[in-house]
Formats: structure tokens, sequence, C-alpha cells
């Protein structure tokens, strides 16, 4: 829609602000600041409460992640640089599925047990 001239403001994580200030010309005017002065963007991982076997990137291992979307920074890129440095890599997951775009499909897909982590 941006590129196409329909909206002239966007909210975005940081790798699609990138796609659209390549494609489109967009430039960045604000940034989130945090309530303790920090600007920072990061991701988080989550798992069930009531999964009692994950605490650690090693238990992460052979599991179900669901991710927001592949080109998410917070929601994938981020906690997959995690992994990365912990030495995880995606063959390490029994599976790598994406919420399509949507944070509370992650949470729910967790909460429900459909997947044993999360990452948005």
């Amino acid at each position: 829609m941006f590129g196409q001239g329909e909206i002239d403001i966007s909210f975005s994580d940081p790798c699609i602000y990138v796609k659209l200030a390549n494609r489109g010309g967009a430039k960045a005017m604000a940034r989130i600041v945090e309530e303790n002065g920090r600007a920072e963007f990061r991701g988080q991982i989550i798992a069930s409460k009531a999964n009692k076997t994950i605490e650690s990137s090693e238990d992460c291992r052979g599991r179900s992640w669901v991710a927001v979307d592949p080109s998410s920074a917070g929601g994938y890129l981020f906690p997959l640089g995690h992994f990365d440095d912990h030495d995880r890599n995606l063959h390490d997951f029994k599976e790598v599925v994406f919420a399509g775009g949507r944070q509370e499909n992650v949470i729910l897909g967790v909460y429900t047990g459909l997947h044993d982590l999360g990452s948005m």
C-alpha cells in the first residue's frame, strides 16, 4: 500500500522498513523508546509456563517452533540469531512454522500447545 501511494505513514519492524526504504523511498521519522529511555528493538522467545521441559535454548532441540514471519526481525531473525549463537540451527527443530505475520497467532499456538515455543 505504501508503494502504491495509498498510505503515507507506517509502523513497521526493521526488516520491513528496509524493504520500504529500498523499494519506495520511505524515510524513518521516529523510533520506539522504552520506558527506561533506551531505544532498543528485540524479539522474544516464549514457551508455555505449563511446559516445564523448556528452560534454555538447549531444551528447544527437537521442538516445534512457531515464528511470526520469515522476514520479521523480532519475530524470527533475531531469535534465529540467538539460537545460532547457542549452537542451534534450523535442523535442530522438529519443525519451524510461520504465523502469517501475526504475533497473536504465535501466542495462541504456544498457549494451546500446538507448538512448544514461539518467537515474536
